[in-house]
């Protein structure tokens, strides 16, 4: 599903979901860090049809304590 083909008041609903979400991550002492990563996927064997363009999405939760810095996002992904 491709996030245009949402209504715009469902993305409102994911969106109050998500925060929702991540108060309660908080509220028990994490952080949480995030990255994305826009990503061409093809195959030998689909001949000449278009690579399959996504943004994959990455998310790390550690204790509060902790602090990243840097987020390492693979250069290399694979659709199994």
């Amino acid at each position: 599903m491709d996030v245009d083909d949402v209504p715009m008041s469902s993305r409102l609903g994911f969106a109050r979901e998500l925060d929702g979400i991540l108060q309660d991550l908080y509220e028990s002492g994490v952080s949480v860090y995030s990255a994305t990563r826009d990503r061409k996927f093809r195959s030998d064997s689909w001949g000449d049809a278009p690579a399959m363009e996504m943004t994959v999405g990455y998310l790390v939760i550690v204790p509060a304590d902790r602090q990243f810095t840097q987020l390492y996002i693979p250069r290399r992904t694979r659709l199994a």
